[in-house]
């Protein structure tokens, strides 16, 4: 599955979208390998010929991986990152020359991500109990209503 982000940039260039892609799931599984999309488009929404972009990522306000600022062929750029801690992730997408006046451009985006079967083993724990629950409830008023009925 495929899935973007989509950032508007008033100046003449603009990164269009930025997403992961990741082979069972739309969001990426810690410890498991995730494709990172990025995109940069001019104002004609067009593909750029060429662009330098670095990125910084953050996890509970520490800087946990950077990607040095490099020059890329084509208005897109993809490549495999590998996330170690569930949470949320924020990504400091750093755009150069492509600023009227010659700053840096950065852009922020937070992507989520999520430990294999986590939310499914604790939502099977807690619908097992709920079921436990009801059939011992169940089970002590069929009993009760059976010695009721007796006379």
């Amino acid at each position: 599955m495929q899935m973007h982000i989509l950032f508007l940039i008033p100046q003449k260039k603009r990164l269009a979208s930025t997403g992961w892609r990741s082979q069972l799931t739309e969001i990426p599984t810690v410890g498991e390998k995730s494709q990172i999309l990025c995109r940069v488009l001019d104002d004609n929404e067009n593909e750029v010929e060429k662009f330098k972009m670095g990125i910084r990522i953050y996890y509970n306000d520490e800087l946990v991986d950077t990607i040095q600022p490099t020059y890329h062929e084509g208005g897109h750029w993809e490549y495999d990152y590998v996330f170690k801690d569930p949470g949320i992730h924020i990504y400091r997408v750093d755009l150069y020359d492509v600023a009227d006046n010659g700053d840096v451009l950065t852009y922020t985006f937070n992507v989520t991500t999520l430990v294999p079967f986590g939310y499914i083993f604790y939502y099977t724990v807690i619908a097992g109990g709920f079921a436990g629950t009801e059939l011992m409830i169940w089970s002590f008023l069929s009993r009760k209503k059976k010695t009721s009925a007796k006379p």
